[in-house]
């Protein structure tokens, strides 16, 4: 697929042609740095994972042997759609397939597909580009799709009509808050257990020296803060789970540079919880269209006791609050402790879309045939040994 290859989308219900284009080269996407913001903020997507300092970054500290899709497209020269993908070989159940993927992994909490024109031309001009390269994949995969995404309506739709079997596989859960009523009335809202923990961690810690919130958006010295924050965040059980920042040299160098690429657009936030002068709880995030997203976060294991990410939480939602902003995005999954701040969450999905090659059937037979029903036996086992054992 050469990156100077061009298909003509005549997409019905539109009078003018899209041109799409696959861009294999980083130097050419990292040229496009200007037309891509421009295209993100027309799209209105408001989260950051779909930057262009987002997915540079990602790709320079991620990308290990993928190889570089991006699929653009243009209408008179402008550029209206984007799918960042990437194309990888591996085995899923045994199976060896090539997969053309969204430009993605472990550390990506959203994704889509950017449409800044006609949303619905954009999609089904993108399709027809990834349809037209088949030769090169067994399966398309797009992952963490949030719920009403325009892009899994769209390629699901565009895959079924031409006759391609797909998928959908849930993703993580992510609850939010949104900053919609006043901070008082948000936080008497909460459950009286919750309200009460956080409000009494909070004076313990007052009289251990005092607390105070502190925000790092970037200057000079950055490099120290961020990694004093990866320190803290490593410092509890992230570090043996493997899980930190800190764990594997590529993540630090990745989280690294985004914080200097997203300072320079005036997004970066490092929380930081200080108590008697001490730093003992930390976040690391990304505002973006008024919202917080929360992509690491840590706390002083040695404060544990006094619940100190909780309190950082409660200190950060309410200057959210104070300050505008539309809202707090968790992101991941929905752990018990966040669903104490909200009941709102966010649903994801994963996309699979099958070419009719053999090793790509026996891997959609096995996830979506096979395997929901080895789950339901198992439910229905256990369901069965329970009842015997109450009888």
């Amino acid at each position: 697929m050469s990156a100077a290859a061009e298909v003509l989308g005549n997409i019905d219900g539109d009078a003018s042609a899209l041109q799409c284009a696959w861009i294999d080269a980083a130097e050419d996407f990292i040229a496009l740095a200007p037309e891509w913001d421009t295209l993100q903020e027309r799209a209105r997507v408001g989260h950051p994972f779909l930057s262009h300092a987002w997915l540079r970054t990602w790709w320079e500290h991620f990308a290990g042997d993928a190889q570089l899709r991006i699929l653009v497209a243009r209408a008179g020269g402008t550029l209206v759609g984007a799918a960042p993908m990437m194309l990888v070989t591996r085995r899923i159940y045994g199976m060896r397939v090539r997969a053309l993927e969204a430009m993605a992994g472990d550390h990506t909490p959203r994704f889509e597909f950017l449409a800044g024109h006609d949303e619905s031309a954009v999609h089904a001009a993108l399709w027809a580009a990834i349809r037209a390269c088949d030769d090169e994949w067994d399966i398309v995969n797009i992952r963490q799709l949030p719920e009403g995404s325009a892009t899994l309506t769209a390629v699901r739709a565009c895959a079924a009509r031409d006759g391609l079997r797909t998928g959908c596989w849930p993703g993580e859960v992510s609850p939010f808050v949104r900053f919609s009523d006043a901070w008082n009335r948000y936080f008497d809202s909460l459950g009286y257990n919750h309200r009460r923990n956080v409000g009494k961690s909070r004076r313990r810690l007052e009289r251990r020296g005092g607390v105070a919130l502190e925000v790092i958006q970037g200057g000079p010295g950055l490099a120290a803060q961020v990694g004093d924050g990866m320190r803290i965040e490593a410092s509890a059980w992230k570090a043996d789970a493997g899980t930190a920042m800190l764990s594997e040299p590529q993540r630090r160098r990745f989280y690294e540079r985004l914080a200097e690429r997203v300072s320079e657009q005036g997004q970066l936030r490092l929380y930081f919880l200080r108590c008697g002068g001490r730093r003992i709880a930390f976040s690391y995030a990304i505002v973006a269209s008024g919202v917080v997203y929360v992509l690491k976060a840590g706390y002083d294991p040695q404060y544990a006791r006094f619940s100190p990410y909780q309190v950082l939480c409660a200190m950060v939602l309410k200057e959210g609050f104070r300050s505008g902003l539309r809202g707090y995005d968790f992101l991941g999954g929905a752990e018990p402790w966040k669903r104490e701040w909200t009941h709102c969450a966010r649903p994801h999905q994963w996309l699979y879309v099958f070419s009719p090659r053999i090793a790509a059937q026996w891997v959609y037979l096995l996830k979506f045939r096979l395997s929901p029903l080895i789950q339901k036996l198992a439910v229905a086992r256990g369901l069965r040994n329970l009842l015997l054992r109450s009888g």
